[in-house]
């Protein structure tokens, strides 16, 4: 017996797979004419299941594409139940934890880790259909981490010039691509940036470089106005506890102010209760150091 992870009741038996069998112990039927062997909670399988269910030439796409590619996603888009195809055609499929997309396909799909995908530029513009502004900042920043970037800013302009122009969405990941940026290394970091720039002030440089006198980068702020050094960093306490990087991040800041910059530490609950009064600290260190 030759099966797939996930397979169809036609599939098990033209293998062999008796009826009553299939209806055994050893089978769980996952949803509509979808069956498989394994763990029927175990979240690969249900991808695998979501493929079968779709019929032939599907592929993952939009939010379940993403987070197969291990981007960070928006607690939103993250936390839907829903598990997201595409197909280029067949009958209309209607469940309750499926979602089959038909629009026009840009990119012809990829493998990852065994499964066909829409490629993460692709993925990241079918958000446009139900996302927010922001939420596309944020996945598409997330897509040109410093560290392992997937795409370019290039490969997701391309994906939007590909689009018809009457493509719903293509204005919100246009307007979303003028405030993405590539090289930042987290989500806090967008959300930052985008309060910034949302209270009216110029949106600062990313990743920016601190050189000693002899030129070589020390280290580097998440976000700076070098012409008026201030620099603008997210601290998640991810290192209490960690005694060397404590002292690392106070050398860090005596380097900046004996070099004239003003650094203003961000934290969560800047964020998530009181971003209108960082956005104060910030104007005002912003309009002290002309």
């Amino acid at each position: 017996m030759n099966l797939p992870i996930a397979f169809t009741r036609a599939q098990a038996l033209k293998a062999g797979v008796a009826w009553s069998t299939l209806r055994g112990p050893h089978f769980t039927r996952l949803w509509h004419d979808v069956y498989t062997a394994g763990d029927p909670d175990d979240p690969v399988i249900r991808l695998h299941a979501a493929l079968v269910s779709a019929g032939p030439q599907s592929s993952l796409c939009g939010p379940t594409a993403l987070a197969w590619f291990g981007v960070d996603l928006p607690d939103r888009l993250r936390l839907d139940p829903r598990l997201h195809v595409h197909t280029p055609g067949g009958h209309p499929i209607r469940l309750p934890h499926l979602r089959v997309h038909r629009d026009h396909r840009l990119l012809a799909p990829i493998v990852r880790r065994g499964l066909p995908c829409t490629p993460p530029a692709e993925a990241w513009f079918q958000l446009a259909d139900e996302a927010t502004t922001h939420e596309l900042v944020v996945v598409a920043d997330a897509l040109m981490r410093r560290k392992r970037p997937l795409v370019t800013p290039d490969d997701l302009r391309e994906v939007v010039d590909l689009a018809p122009a009457r493509r719903h969405g293509r204005a919100l990941a246009r307007e979303a691509l003028g405030l993405a940026r590539p090289n930042t290394e987290s989500v806090p970091e967008t959300l930052t940036r985008l309060v910034v720039v949302q209270g009216g002030l110029p949106c600062p440089e990313v990743d920016y470089p601190i050189r000693n006198a002899a030129g070589q980068v020390v280290f580097r702020l998440d976000m700076a106005y070098p012409e008026r050094r201030l620099g603008l960093e997210y601290d998640g306490a991810v290192h209490v506890g960690d005694t060397a990087q404590m002292e690392r991040d106070q050398w860090r800041r005596r380097v900046l102010e004996d070099a004239g910059w003003r650094l203003i530490t961000v934290t969560a609950a800047d964020l998530r209760g009181h971003p209108h009064e960082l956005l104060t600290s910030i104007r005002r260190a912003w309009a002290s150091r002309t």
